[in-house]
């Protein structure tokens, strides 16, 4: 079962504040502070706010720890429900890196995510997932082929055997 977004949201700003790392990364209105202080009648982020913010997410992750996490965790997919898996790698990254990364490396990663628009670090994420999906698609197809000429010359010398007989 997935955690709804308000959890992931909550641990990114606990994390945050606790550690003092990447407090410039996102606003006080993204973290849901404002909302928070709004009272239970502010209205919740809509599905554009959490994908924005994830992708912020997930791209400062990208850059702080060097490994292609946008390739692996799709924001669409986190927000519906859909990618518990990637919800966990997600927070996992997002417990390391703020433990174990180089605060230099953090900052400037910080620096990176900001310096390009939310929309193109999600369409790069896209196209990667599609070129590998692509990939993928063409590898299996090539091995069924292959599978199926082995086992059509398999069968030769049955035929061979039958049309002698």
């Amino acid at each position: 079962k997935r955690p709804p977004f308000s959890y992931l949201r909550a641990i990114t700003a606990a994390a945050i504040e606790t550690t003092g790392v990447a407090t410039t990364l996102f606003s006080a209105e993204e973290l849901g502070i404002a909302e928070a202080s709004a009272g239970p009648d502010a209205p919740p982020p809509d599905k554009a706010a959490k994908i924005r913010f994830l992708v912020k997410l997930i791209s400062w992750l990208r850059f702080a720890s060097g490994e292609r996490l946008d390739v692996f965790v799709s924001p669409a997919k986190v927000v519906s429900g859909q990618e518990s898996e990637g919800t966990n790698l997600l927070l996992q990254y997002l417990g390391w890196v703020m433990k174990y990364a180089e605060r230099a490396t953090v900052d400037k990663a910080v620096e990176q995510t900001l310096a390009v628009a939310p929309e193109a670090l999600y369409q790069q994420a896209i196209q990667i997932r599609s070129t590998i999906a692509k990939m993928q698609a063409t590898y299996r197809g090539k091995l069924a082929r292959r599978k199926a000429e082995a086992e059509a010359r398999a069968r030769e010398p049955e035929r061979a055997a039958a049309a002698a007989a």
